[in-house]
């Protein structure tokens, strides 16, 4: 896949999991939710459970476009 499509798939991926606002206050009237660097993506939360919903919504999305995430890569800090 290009590079160029592959940004557009996975732009379009994290819009779509990330819909509600349970990221980290950046200042008062942002939130981040995620940090994406070429095929790495780094989802940001203060609650667990906040993580383990974004990661279900996130791999539900990825499959509906094809995109797979790779467990054994998979970190969670």
């Amino acid at each position: 896949m290009s590079g160029f499509l592959f940004n557009i798939i996975i732009d379009w991926v994290m819009r779509n999991t990330t819909n509600a606002r349970r990221g980290l206050r950046w200042n008062l009237t942002s939130v981040l939710e995620d940090l994406d660097y070429a095929d790495d993506i780094a989802l940001l939360t203060s609650r667990h459970k906040d993580l383990q919903e974004k990661f279900s919504r996130l791999h539900q999305v990825s499959r509906y476009t094809g995109l797979c995430i790779n467990t054994t890569k998979t970190k969670v800090l």
